[in-house]
């Protein structure tokens, strides 16, 4: 069975509420919070299923690459990293730490 991307599900009318939901969870990131970011399954260029995962990661700010929309995101080595937001399965804050 093939992995279908959020943007070829709403192309055909597959589950618009979910990708509206999402699309306004992604336009409301804070930068420099940190979000708890769930990944897709997805094939790779040789049609080997890799699976989705989740990850703690710091928002850094949108970029735009022609029709692509990506997070630009900081890891904690302080490397940045951009994830296609048509791969993101779920996003959640983080409650904020504090210093002591």
């Amino acid at each position: 069975m093939p992995i279908r991307t959020l943007k070829s599900m709403l192309a055909d009318g597959g589950i618009p509420d979910a990708g509206k939901a999402l699309n306004m969870e992604i336009g409301s990131l804070q930068v420099g919070a940190t979000y708890r970011i769930a990944t897709k399954d997805w094939l790779s260029p040789l049609n080997e299923p890799i699976p989705g995962s989740t990850k703690e990661r710091q928002f850094v700010g949108y970029v735009n690459e022609g029709s692509t929309r990506f997070l630009k995101l900081a890891r904690g080595d302080g490397s940045d990293h951009l994830l296609d937001v048509d791969q993101i399965a779920s996003v959640s804050a983080l409650p904020e730490q504090t210093q002591t």
